[in-house]
């Protein structure tokens, strides 16, 4: 599990509404939590702006 997962998690924000805050889309969102694709940097700095986080910390794998 990546980092950006359990942080939203915690915040107790579902994917959609993570993806409201960041202005990044669902699949694209869910490809990245699972892995499927590889971040592009200007992605990671919208998730982290929303998450309030140092961008470059989120997809650093955590235990579930």
């Amino acid at each position: 599990m990546f980092r950006i997962t359990k942080l939203r998690e915690n915040k107790g924000w579902s994917k959609s509404e993570l993806c409201r805050r960041s202005g990044i889309n669902l699949p694209l969102l869910s490809h990245l939590e699972s892995g499927k694709i590889y971040p592009y940097p200007g992605w990671k700095r919208k998730l982290g702006e929303a998450l309030g986080v140092n961008p470059e910390i989120l997809f650093e794998e955590v235990k579930a």
